[in-house]
C-alpha cells in the first residue's frame, strides 16, 4: 500500500475535488491585467411590481384589511403581477402598498445565477404614512444583512440600493421604522452578453509553449487568449501575447520567449455580434517537461527494465504498465474484477489517500478497512480532511463497445447512505465540469451486502470512473467488476502496474510477456510548485511498447502438442504432456490453475476473454 495523489484534474463538482492533485493549474490571487475593460453586460429587469392591482383604499386612507391570506403571509395571485409576493401588515392603498410600522413586504424568489458577480440594483418609490412623523426604510436579502436607506419624507422619494452576493434563489424584504408606503419596485441585474469562460487548464507544456484549454461557453462565436509573464512574487503581470483567436475550446500557444518567470493566461468569449465576456481569472502555467522514454532492457518472458530521460525539477516519477489486446471477436472485456481479498480488517494507514499494488492506479480517499472490503468514511472526510470519501480510477480507454461500461458492485452502507458512480471523459485535454453519466445508488443496507448492476455511458480514449459516498455516511464495497462489451477489432487495455519511483527507471516483474497481449509503459515527471504549495507534473509520455523475443535465449525443449477448445461456457484443454495449466483474465489475475496431472481438463467459466497457458504455450479464448 502506498500514498498516491488525485489523478482526475476536473474543474468543479464536489464529486471530483481532491487535495494534493498533481496540477499546476492554480492561481490564488486576482492580479491586475493592465488592460482596459470593455462593456460586456447589459442591465436586465429581474422583477418589477407597480401594485396597480392594489385598487382598494388610498394613500391617505389604506384598505383596513391586510392582504396576507394565510399564516405564510402569501398574497392572492390576482393582486400581483408575479406569484410569490407576500408580507405581514401590508394593505392596498389605491395603486401603492401601505406597510404598517411592524409589518414587512417580501418579494418572490429571484434567479440570480447569471448575474455578473451576483450584483443587483433595487429601486423603488416610498413616503411616510399619513400619520407618521419619521421613519427609515430598509431592505434585507434573505436572512442576511439589513441595509438602511435615507429617511422617509411626507412626499414620495426615489430610492436606490446596490446589493452584492445575491444567490440563485434570492428574496428581499422591505420594512421601515414607521408606517410607510412603497411603489414601483424594480430589481435589476447585470447579465453578460457572453458568459465568462471557466474550467481553465493546460497541457503539452514545452517550456516555450502550451495548449490552453477551457470549458465551452453557450453563444460564444470564438475566444481570445491572452498570455502574460508572472514575477516570482506572483503579483504583477506583463503582457506577452494579446487577443490570440481560437475557434474551439483550446488554443496552442507557441514560440513564447525563454524567461525565468512563469506564464499565465486568461480567456475571453466573444459572441457573433462582437460582444465580449469578462476575462476569466488568470491561470498559472507551471509544469514539467515530458520525459523521453528509452527502449526497454533486460526483457524476459516475465518482465523488463524501463528507463527515460531525467527531467529537471522532478522529485519522482509516476509509472504505469498497461496490457492491451485487440478483440478477435465480440465479447466481454473485464477492465477490473476484484473481490478486495487483499484487504483485511488489520490493514491500516496514516494517510488519507491510499492505493494498492493489486488495484493498480486506483486511489481510495479517506479509507476504512475490513476483511475483503474497502470502505469510504464520509463522516471523517469533512472533519479531518479536505478530501471527499471516494474511489478514483486511473485513466482507461473506454471508447470500445460504444463507450458503454457495465458495472457490477456489492456494497453496503449506513442507513440512508448514497453512493454515486460517475464517468468522466477527457476532451481536448480537459475533463468536463459534469460527468458524461452517473448513477446514484441509495437505499443501502448496513447489515448485509447487496449487488447492483448498471451501465455508464460516454466512455472515450481517456476516461475515469469516480465513486463517492455522499454526505456524512459510510459505505463499503466488497466486489467490483467493470466490463465492456467489445466488438471484434476494437482495442482495449487495462493497467497492471502502477507505482512511484525516485529514479528515472523502473523494474517490471511478474508479468507474462508471452501471454498473447501487448504491453506498454507510460510515465510522467512530478515536482513541486515554485511556492512549494502543490504538485506540478508533466504530461504522460506516449505509450512505449515492449516485446519479448525468445530468439537466442537457448534451446527450448519440444513437448507434446497441447490444444485448447471452447464448448459453450467450457474451456476444454488437451494436455498430452501433463504440463501445468493456468487461466488468466484480462487484468492478469489467475482464476484457475492446476499442476497438469490430467491429459484432459474441462474448465467452466463465465463469458469473456481469457488466456489459457499450458506449459509455455499460450492460447487466447473467448466464451
Amino acid at each position: 500500500m502506498k500514498k498516491l495523489y488525485s489523478l482526475v484534474l476536473v474543474v468543479v463538482t464536489a464529486a471530483l475535488s481532491a487535495s494534493g492533485a498533481i496540477s499546476g493549474q492554480k492561481f490564488s490571487k486576482r492580479m491586475p491585467l493592465n488592460v482596459a475593460e470593455s462593456p460586456n453586460s447589459r442591465v436586465v429587469v429581474a422583477l418589477e411590481e407597480d401594485f396597480s392591482k392594489f385598487t382598494e383604499g388610498s394613500e391617505t386612507s389604506p384598505a383596513p384589511e391586510a392582504l396576507e391570506k394565510d399564516w405564510y403571509g402569501s398574497f392572492d395571485e390576482s393582486k400581483v403581477s408575479v406569484k410569490g409576493w407576500g408580507g405581514n401588515g401590508v394593505h392596498e392603498a389605491g395603486g401603492s402598498a401601505f406597510i404598517e410600522k411592524d409589518g414587512v413586504l417580501w418579494t418572490p424568489t429571484i434567479d440570480m445565477t447569471n448575474s455578473i458577480n451576483k450584483d443587483i440594483i433595487i429601486t423603488f418609490r416610498a413616503r411616510l404614512g399619513e400619520n407618521a412623523e419619521a421613519g427609515v426604510p430598509s431592505v434585507t436579502m434573505g436572512y442576511g444583512k439589513t441595509n438602511e436607506l435615507p429617511a422617509l419624507a411626507k412626499q414620495w422619494q426615489n430610492y436606490k440600493i446596490d446589493i452584492s452576493g445575491a444567490y440563485s434563489g434570492a428574496d428581499f424584504t422591505f420594512g421601515a421604522t414607521s408606517d410607510w408606503l412603497i411603489d414601483d419596485v424594480k430589481i435589476e441585474k447585470h447579465v453578460a452578453y457572453v458568459e465568462t469562460p471557466g474550467g481553465l487548464s493546460f497541457n503539452n507544456y514545452t517550456g516555450t509553449g502550451f495548449r490552453a484549454i477551457w470549458q465551452p461557453v453557450s453563444g460564444a462565436h470564438h475566444y481570445l487568449v491572452n498570455v502574460y509573464s508572472v514575477d516570482d512574487a506572483l503579483e504583477s503581470l506583463t503582457p506577452i501575447v494579446s487577443g490570440l483567436k481560437a475557434d474551439d475550446v483550446y488554443c496552442d500557444v507557441t514560440d513564447l520567449p525563454e524567461i525565468d518567470d512563469l506564464f499565465c493566461f486568461n480567456v475571453t468569449a466573444v459572441d457573433a455580434n462582437g460582444n465580449t465576456s469578462e476575462a476569466s481569472m488568470p491561470l498559472l502555467v507551471e509544469a514539467l517537461l515530458t520525459p523521453e522514454t528509452y527502449d526497454a532492457t533486460e526483457v524476459t518472458s516475465s518482465g523488463f527494465n524501463a528507463s527515460w530521460e531525467a527531467v529537471d525539477g522532478a522529485i519522482f516519477y509516476d509509472f504505469y504498465t498497461y496490457r492491451r489486446t485487440e478483440a478477435e471477436q465480440d465479447g466481454d472485456f473485464a477492465i477490473l474484477d476484484t473481490d478486495f481479498s487483499f484487504i483485511t480488517a488489520e490493514t491500516s494507514s496514516d494517510e488519507y489517500s491510499v492505493s494498492f499494488d493489486l488495484l493498480p492506479g486506483w486511489i481510495i480517499n479517506v479509507p476504512m478497512f475490513e476483511d475483503g472490503a474497502i470502505g469510504m468514511d464520509g463522516a471523517k472526510a469533512p472533519i479531518e480532511t479536505t478530501l471527499f470519501a471516494s474511489m478514483e480510477s486511473p485513466a482507461y480507454n473506454l471508447s470500445a463497445g460504444g463507450g458503454e461500461v457495465e458495472i457490477t458492485v456489492s456494497l453496503r452502507g449506513t442507513r440512508g447512505a448514497k453512493v454515486t458512480f460517475s464517468l468522466y471523459t477527457m476532451k481536448n485535454g480537459s475533463y468536463p465540469v459534469f460527468p458524461e453519466s452517473y448513477v446514484a445508488l441509495d437505499g443501502l443496507q448496513f447489515e448485509e451486502y447487496e449487488t447492483r448492476t448498471f451501465t455508464l455511458t460516454g466512455g472515450g480514449e481517456n476516461s475515469v470512473i469516480y465513486i463517492e459516498t455522499c454526505d456524512w455516511e459510510w459505505a463499503w464495497i466488497t466486489d467490483l467488476k467493470i466490463v465492456q462489451h467489445v466488438k471484434a477489432g476494437e482495442t482495449v487495455s487495462a493497467p497492471v502496474i502502477n507505482y512511484l519511483t525516485l529514479d528515472n527507471s523502473a523494474e517490471v516483474k511478474d508479468i507474462d510477456l508471452t501471454d498473447g497481449y501487448k504491453y506498454y509503459y507510460i510515465v510522467r515527471a512530478v515536482g513541486i510548485s515554485r511556492d512549494e504549495e502543490y504538485y506540478i507534473s508533466s504530461d504522460f509520455t506516449a505509450p512505449h511498447f515492449v516485446e519479448y523475443d525468445p530468439a537466442g535465449l537457448g534451446q527450448i525443449s519440444v513437448e507434446a502438442e497441447a490444444s485448447v477448445e471452447v464448448s459453450g461456457k467450457t474451456i476444454v484443454v488437451s494436455n498430452p504432456a501433463n504440463r501445468p495449466v493456468a487461466v488468466y483474465d484480462m487484468t492478469g489475475g489467475i482464476i484457475y490453475e492446476s499442476a497438469g496431472a490430467s491429459e484432459h481438463e474441462e474448465i467452466n467459466l463465465n463469458g469473456g476473454f481469457y488466456i489459457v497457458k499450458v506449459g509455455n504455450d499460450s492460447f487466447k479464448v473467448s466464451l
